[in-house]
């Protein structure tokens, strides 16, 4: 009787694991659908000469994929549904945005649905920033860090509810494409308050107070990391890997903008071609790369090896960037000294040997500098070890060279208990 309920309650959880697989696949699918339709509209568009691009395009493919699979391996982890619900919220806003260009701007004819379609397209995109700050409240085991954090995700869902709102019903047209729309459900009783010293300050106050959310919601992972186990705190390195990764990349490629227009010559177009393609990389490592390294943090694949990957990240990123600067400033200066009119051979050789001549010093040097930084138990294992090397050479006392190798592995591995078993010497036979 015990076997017959245990099959009958498990074959119950398989087909609820299965309606929800089917669910989320739906999901995906729908958003894909979206996305395919709102490219095809896209290209038309831009047949048109219209330069207009939604960048929540690319926000669907990644948060999508993510999503599905969590949800599919994970119904009971919140972040795999807050993704599906990204990604449709995108894709959404991405559909309606052509369509509105299509039907209002490009088509031969108005197309029906096109004002309505702008007026989605101008609110519905909102409602992805409070689910960002949602995430991170809510990363990497799908819950509040503490009970204390609700008011913060009130806070985020009403402040930002009401912006929508006052976005989905204010008395003003629609902007579309350097066009002005009027907007079709807009509610005439607002307009006294549209533009008035009241809703101003409204707006200030609303303004600040989803500001202060999102900053609480910012730090939350940090807050979390204080209390939470090894594991969680492995899997908060993911997501603090990839968003630093590309925001160091996006402010790389802003400050090369910054400081082209002081750079004469050449260099200028090159230098703004490598700035666009710096922040064209860190967008797409905000929209791909976070979700794929929270899905990789939430399925636990190869969770403690981001502490490897972010050693060899940050020695061959500082690599890179020192080797280039020495590439680039030997080409320039050199090049000027020699031939100021023209690019000179002389100065491109002479910058690739040096940049061949540094490459293994640096690297050694960096190497050193972020395992003494940022894994320093690994190196003072290192130290130890190498330490306890020279040591064995000069010493021959059996009993010191035991006590001092248990000391050693206590230093270097850190276990809970070291011993050292010696097996005792053979009788010499007569």
């Amino acid at each position: 009787m015990t076997v017959q309920r245990w099959s009958v309650d498990r074959g119950r959880v398989v087909m609820k694991r299965h309606r929800i697989g089917r669910f989320a696949s739906g999901l995906f699918l729908l958003s894909f659908a979206f996305l395919a339709a709102a490219s095809a509209l896209l290209i038309l568009n831009r047949a048109h000469g219209i330069r207009a691009l939604s960048p929540h395009l690319f926000v669907v493919p990644g948060f999508a994929t993510v999503g599905a699979v969590v949800a599919a391996r994970h119904p009971r982890h919140r972040i795999g549904w807050l993704f599906l619900g990204m990604a449709l919220v995108a894709a959404t806003a991405a559909l309606t945005f052509e369509y509105a260009l299509r039907a209002v701007v490009t088509a031969p004819r108005p197309l029906p649905g096109g004002v309505l379609a702008a007026w989605v397209a101008q609110w519905v995109w909102v409602l992805n920033l409070p689910a960002l700050a949602v995430l991170l409240l809510l990363f990497p085991n799908g819950r509040l860090p503490t009970p204390r954090w609700r008011p913060v995700a009130w806070t985020l869902g009403l402040s930002f509810g009401a912006a929508t709102l006052w976005t989905m019903f204010r008395p003003e047209p629609i902007s579309l494409n350097e066009l002005r729309i009027s907007s079709p459900v807009s509610i005439a009783a607002l307009e006294p308050l549209s533009g008035s010293r009241f809703s101003e300050a409204l707006a200030g106050f609303g303004f600040v107070v989803m500001v202060l959310a999102l900053v609480a919601s910012a730090l939350a992972p940090f807050i979390r990391r204080r209390h939470d186990r090894a594991e969680e705190r492995q899997q908060l390195k993911w997501l603090a890997f990839a968003a630093a990764g590309s925001s160091l990349t996006g402010a790389a490629g802003a400050l090369l903008f910054v400081l082209s227009p002081a750079i004469a010559g050449p260099w200028r177009s090159t230098i703004e071609a490598v700035a666009m393609a710096l922040v064209i990389v860190a967008f797409l490592g905000l929209v791909v790369g976070v979700p794929v390294a929270i899905g990789l943090a939430i399925s636990k694949y190869r969770l403690y090896e981001i502490d490897r990957i972010i050693n060899r990240t940050l020695v061959y990123g500082g690599l890179t960037a020192l080797l280039g600067t020495v590439y680039a400033g030997g080409v320039f200066v050199i090049g000027n000294l020699l031939n100021p009119e023209g690019k000179s051979q002389i100065a491109v050789a002479a910058s690739t040997l040096a940049v061949a001549a540094l490459f293994q010093p640096l690297r050694r040097r960096l190497q050193n500098l972020v395992d003494r930084r940022f894994s320093r138990r690994r190196y003072n294992a290192t130290t130890t070890v190498d330490t306890f090397s020279t040591r064995l050479r000069d010493e021959i006392d059996l009993d010191t060279l035991s006590a001092e190798l248990v000391t050693v592995m206590e230093h270097a591995l850190q276990p809970t208990k070291a011993s050292l078993w010696l097996r005792p010497r053979a009788p010499r036979s007569r």
